[in-house]
């Protein structure tokens, strides 16, 4: 066989793979799960899924002159992280609304006007005990009471218990005000 034959019967081959190659790769790279799709928020003091969580918890530190929005999965966390720093403002404190908390974007209401079911029962394994249920009204929590047992606090009440749980816990070093993550 010559050798320009040989060439000729090679690229032949070649270029077929050339292009199954190319083709393979273009998937590959329309199949990527966006950035939206692969960052998860975690819980700032345990380092939970905060959006998987059912008592999560949004609120904004205050230190001087600057503000930090922080994230945890329960109100016990959040005893916790202002635990470390009894020195900071707590501000805009918020807690998923319970019946649209297995929705990611699920709204949050501030504590102050919650109807809180505290130490309830099952569904709420993604977050750390004790265990709440966020409601807007009072009449909404007693509804579900039935269904998730618990009792009927306001945040007042629930803070002041995970306050007390969270100043019994051990504490682990100082941190820097960025997220605080122990080993579950």
């Amino acid at each position: 066989m010559s050798m320009s034959l040989r060439r000729h019967a090679t690229a032949a081959v070649l270029r077929p793979c050339a292009w199954a190659l190319a083709a393979l790769a273009a998937l590959l790279l329309l199949a990527q799960p966006s950035a939206a799709q692969v960052e998860r928020k975690h819980c700032d003091v345990c380092g939970r899924f905060w959006d998987s969580s059912p008592s999560r918890i949004s609120f904004k530190l205050v230190f001087g002159k600057h503000m930090k929005s922080i994230i945890v999965c329960s109100p016990f966390c959040y005893c916790e992280r202002l635990e470390r720093h009894p020195d900071v403002e707590p501000v805009e404190i918020k807690v998923c609304y319970f019946p649209e908390a297995k929705d990611r974007l699920a709204g949050q209401i501030p504590v102050e006007k919650a109807a809180i079911l505290y130490g309830v029962k099952g569904e709420l394994e993604y977050s750390a005990a004790p265990f709440i249920a966020a409601f807007r009204s009072r009449e909404e929590a007693r509804k579900a009471q039935t269904r998730l047992g618990g009792e009927l606090v306001s945040w007042e009440t629930t803070y002041a218990r995970c306050k007390k749980l969270a100043s019994e816990n051990d504490k682990p070093e100082e941190d820097d005000m960025g997220p605080v993550r122990r080993p579950r």
